[in-house]
């Protein structure tokens, strides 16, 4: 043994440049092919290739906003279960769907750790199963539809949807950003559930304050540098950028330290809020403040999308009969003169308004991004019919935008059609009910399992009143001034190119290619007038 290695090392000593040459091409060769198509025990499944080599490839995709579209593109190409990285793997069905999130109930990866503020871990990005669970039932009341049915919580939500209405009837026929009024209803209605009504926002009343939805805008922008590469955030971002990101962090933390020392000072009154019942459960300050911090740009950012991609579509000329079936269904269950109070649980109930809401949250769900977990245990998936054996350690998940575009799930998948979810004039009941169940058990809006948003069914509340109740009084149509190249093209995701001036409405209206998603220029111009 000691010869062999006296005379390489003489060899490598008379030959170093051809040694050294040969070293790299060994080791080249074993990082580059035997590793991640001979050893790693994903190699067996389909997947672009170079993404098989290196991280690097997806994360890039990432970066540049490209990853939910090209993983869409390769499961229509590659099948259902995919290899996108040496350690992950993305999936897209509903029975993988339900494995991972509910049966398995597979834990986080880090990619949820860096959604932290103020020092402190969330619901949302503690990793740790159990205290997760602890956290979440020390919050989940707030939620619950009973609570957001509530008296106090339902006038809250019709005072904000009215300041909405007048906000629209002030300035009838002329263009307006819906975008931003949407996100500015938003924060004014989750404010209530974080802080109370003491100091819930106005936003749709006070211009001054609305400025802060850019803020909430830019921080966001950052997502990838925050959640993926957090030490070249400072690097990255622009000095604009960076300033309105430090004002965001300054006023969620102004706001939550007005109801925190208030309550430490005052008393408990017994109103609820998040900072109460945080308080009352014994969570530290800044935890608390955490957690108020999340659910507030969560909470306004999420919603104001999806009420934006909403009137955007029925203000498509090819969708502007959805406005008169909206109205008719008003006028049969309120009658034609508008009410300025509606009782939740009975809009909650309107069928067609529901159709239009799920709609809107299957074809532009506010996060269509993935959502990455970590196998702790045997996973078995079915590749081109042999089991497949996923090992423990990998990454897996499954993006939203795949399972809401799934041909054999909704017909038409990239068409905006509210009926899909109304039972049709040749349909028995049992086939409907069968037929609605499966979508139904496909949308993953609001993810799935014990990690579901806990503010769905304000969120789903808040948007039926609102559409309910402006398309009772006013009918919308895309502003000429902002865009004059109308089209009947599906939605589109990602990037465009070209000047505003050449784009279609659909490509204005292109969604963001990223986690949590928005239109890409952010703004949406619309029109509206009164109906006669």
């Amino acid at each position: 043994m000691n010869g062999v290695v006296l005379t390489l090392w003489d060899y490598v000593s008379l030959h170093p440049l051809t040694s050294l040459v040969t070293a790299l091409t060994i080791i080249a060769s074993f990082y580059l092919v035997i590793y991640p198509f001979v050893l790693n025990p994903l190699s067996a499944l389909p997947g672009p290739f170079l993404y098989k080599i290196s991280s690097i490839f997806v994360l890039n995709d990432q970066r540049i906003e490209s990853r939910n579209e090209k993983l869409n593109q390769w499961h229509r190409e590659f099948g259902p279960v995919i290899q996108i990285g040496p350690n992950e793997v993305s999936l897209a069905s509903v029975d993988y769907m339900k494995q991972i999130y509910v049966k398995q109930n597979m834990p986080k990866t880090s990619f949820y750790s860096q959604f932290t503020n103020f020092g402190e871990l969330n619901a949302f990005s503690i990793i740790d199963t159990d205290r997760h669970l602890k956290r979440k039932r020390m919050m989940a009341k707030l939620y619950t539809k009973s609570s957001v049915f509530a008296h106090d919580s339902q006038a809250h939500i019709n005072t904000k949807v009215q300041n909405l209405l007048s906000f629209v009837a002030s300035s009838v026929d002329a263009p307006m950003d819906v975008y931003q009024m949407f996100n500015s209803l938003a924060m004014d209605v989750v404010t209530y559930y974080e802080l109370g009504s003491k100091f819930t926002t106005n936003l749709l009343l006070d211009l001054k304050q609305r400025k802060i939805i850019e803020a909430f805008r830019a921080s966001s922008s950052m997502w990838f540098y925050t959640t993926l590469l957090p030490s070249l955030w400072s690097w990255a971002a622009d000095k604009k950028t960076a300033t309105l990101s430090g004002q965001c962090r300054d006023w969620a933390k102004s706001k939550f330290l007005e109801a925190y020392e208030d309550l430490v000072q005052n008393g408990d009154t017994g109103e609820p809020s998040l900072v109460r019942t945080l308080y009352v459960n014994g969570v530290t300050k800044w935890a608390i403040g955490s957690e108020v911090f999340d659910h507030v740009a969560a909470g306004h950012e999420t919603t104001g999308a999806s009420l934006t991609y909403c009137t955007w579509e029925l203000s498509r000329p090819m969708n502007q009969y959805i406005q008169q079936k909206l109205y008719d269904e008003m006028v049969q269950n309120f009658g034609e003169t508008p009410l300025g109070y509606l009782p939740l649980d009975v809009v909650d109930k309107l069928p067609y308004v529901e159709a239009v809401i799920l709609e809107t949250t299957r074809l532009h769900a506010a996060i269509p991004g993935s959502e990455p977990r970590s196998v702790v245990k045997e996973f078995v998936v079915d590749v081109n019919g042999a089991k497949f054996t996923i090992p423990k350690g990998t990454t897996v998940s499954v993006q939203p935008w795949s399972l809401h575009t799934d041909p054999t799930v909704f017909a038409r998948p990239e068409s905006f059609i509210p009926e899909r979810w109304l039972k049709q004039g040749d349909e028995t009941d049992e086939s409907f009910k069968q037929r609605l169940q499966l979508m139904k058990s496909s949308l993953f809006t609001f993810g799935q399992g014990n990690r579901m948003c806990l503010g769905m069914h304000l969120a789903m509340t808040e948007m039926k009143l609102c559409i309910a109740q402006l398309y009772w009084r006013f009918q919308s149509k895309i502003s000429p001034q902002w865009c004059k190249n109308l089209t009947e093209k599906p939605p589109m995701m990602g990037n465009v190119h070209g000047s505003k001036a050449s784009l279609t409405d659909v490509e204005m209206m292109s969604m963001a290619d990223s986690y949590t998603s928005r239109p890409i220029f952010d703004e949406c111009w619309l029109e509206w007038n009164v109906r006669s």
